[in-house]
């Protein structure tokens, strides 16, 4: 459910982004997802750890969103337009 409210929230800040822009974060979003996605099913002693790769899943769900034909999530679809 919290991807259910993060994803349209980041949707909404990267809507006037350029493609140029967004492309980093997508990057950045798959490489620390894949590199510490563990955290989210597992947890850390680190403060705020599972709250940061959550962040970069949402953001990674929202920018993937804007291609066409958005894109489906754990039985969530999520699209948006892009300017």
């Amino acid at each position: 459910m919290c991807l259910q409210v993060a994803v349209p929230m980041w949707q909404m800040e990267f809507q006037s982004y350029a493609w140029d822009q967004l492309r980093p974060i997508a990057q950045r979003a798959a490489e620390e997802v894949g590199s510490h996605g563990d955290i989210l099913q597992f947890g850390s002693k680190k403060a705020g750890a599972q709250a940061d790769v959550f962040n970069h899943l949402a953001k990674g769900i929202a920018v993937l969103s804007f291609c066409p034909g958005g894109v489906k999530f754990l039985g969530d679809h999520y699209e948006a337009q892009h300017a």
